[in-house]
């Protein structure tokens, strides 16, 4: 991944991520989307997803962003400042 990825792309890579870990539609979710959204964003899931996005961007989120990061915006905000960390 490239540290000067711009919020769009992180955007359109998470989509196929939560398609892929949810089964949920690009056209079904937003940047405003959030786990209480999603009957599908459980728990479980959720830890899947952020094991699937830190392999995928190559980061690594600390213990209290794994269980805090509960909406798009959040984790691609994140995810932006790691980039730029690297």
């Amino acid at each position: 991944m490239l540290p000067t990825m711009e919020k769009k792309q992180i955007i359109e890579q998470i989509n196929i991520l939560f398609y892929n870990a949810f089964g949920i539609l690009e056209s079904e979710i937003s940047y405003n989307t959030n786990a209480e959204d999603s009957s599908e964003w459980n728990s479980l899931n959720h830890i899947i997803l952020m094991a699937t996005i830190e392999e995928q961007f190559k980061i690594k989120f600390n213990d209290e962003e794994l269980y805090n990061l509960k909406s798009i915006s959040e984790i691609v905000d994140r995810i932006q400042y790691y980039l730029c960390e690297i």
